[in-house]
């Protein structure tokens, strides 16, 4: 049973963040922590896979990409769009309870 067939999907739009929550870069580095992507067919699996989860979850194709950390580098948006896909970003990083120490 698809995500679509429960309660009311109308009310929400998936989109696509990712196979493996990897930040879309393509140069070997971290970001908040976090291993990037680090090739170009890194984040193009970390696309496409994020892509067949949505598909196959919702029976729809999504249009938007955000991937970790909202933050790219420049052959990586070229590729991300290449695939057909739009790049979503943020303009408040509201996840600060993850990254904040326990206390």
């Amino acid at each position: 049973m698809r995500w679509s067939d429960h309660g009311h999907p109308d009310l929400f739009q998936i989109e696509n963040h990712g196979a493996k929550h990897v930040p879309a870069i393509d140069v070997p580095m971290t970001v908040y922590g976090i291993a990037t992507a680090g090739s170009r067919d890194a984040v193009k699996a970390e696309v496409e896979g994020g892509r067949a989860a949505v598909l196959a979850a919702t029976g729809r194709t999504p249009q938007w990409f955000r991937g970790a950390t909202g933050r790219y580098d420049t052959a990586a948006m070229a590729g991300i769009r290449g695939l057909g896909q739009a790049i979503a970003g943020y303009s408040i990083r509201a996840d600060d309870g993850a990254a904040l120490p326990a206390a």
